[in-house]
């Protein structure tokens, strides 16, 4: 087989593609900022209605009992009364349920109706504890917002105004852990929010 120069600018040409178009898939992974103007408007609301709260520190037995028995429904519990202790909300009425489905494919679901106020959480054979404690703390987050009467009215923007919370409020390394394949924002808009937090600018760039 006989390889001329034709052959070889081909081969280079594709190598190039190739590599493009790997860097492409890398950017939009980790570096590419979705949804940034609803993130910048969540950022500013937040602003405006609450001061931040300082960074959450779970109890250490209760984080640690949680790690052990995650989907087990009293650590559950106790977990999400102490995310709930740091927001400052009343913690006494809430339950954690581990289900096997919800809904939609849901990963959670906060719930306040006539059938009580609690919280259901998915549990598959791979979920790691991290993910569970990212679903606790967003539907937490929910309740936060609902109780102080906080929130956007149109659903997909709710969402992200409630994983923005869950980082202005001080849960940022636990949603770092937990959201690679849970919820509405991922890396990058975590790491940008961040930025945002720790410059002070919390309006448009």
């Amino acid at each position: 087989m006989i390889i001329t120069g034709n052959d070889i600018v081909d081969f280079t040409a594709l190598s190039v593609l190739l590599i493009a178009g790997v860097g492409l898939i890398v950017y939009f992974t980790f570096f590419s900022v979705k949804n940034k103007k609803v993130i910048n408007e969540s950022l500013e609301y937040l602003s405006r209605k609450r001061p931040r709260k300082p960074i959450y520190e779970p109890k250490q037995s209760v984080y640690e009992r949680f790690l052990c028995e995650y989907t087990e429904f009293a650590a559950l519990t106790a977990m999400a009364k102490d995310i709930m202790r740091h927001l400052g909300l009343p913690n006494n009425s809430i339950a954690v349920y581990p289900v096997d489905y919800i809904d939609g494919n849901a990963a959670g679901r906060y719930v306040n109706d006539a059938t009580g106020n609690y919280i259901e959480v998915r549990i598959m054979p791979d979920t790691k504890p991290g993910e569970i404690m990212a679903i606790l703390i967003h539907e937490l987050m929910h309740y936060y917002l609902r109780s102080t009467g906080l929130g956007f009215n149109e659903k997909l923007k709710n969402e992200i105004l409630t994983d923005t919370a869950t980082i202005y409020f001080g849960f940022g390394r636990f949603i770092d852990r937990g959201y690679s394949r849970v919820g509405y924002i991922k890396f990058p808009e975590i790491r940008y929010i961040k930025r945002k937090l720790a410059k002070g600018h919390l309006g448009e760039d």
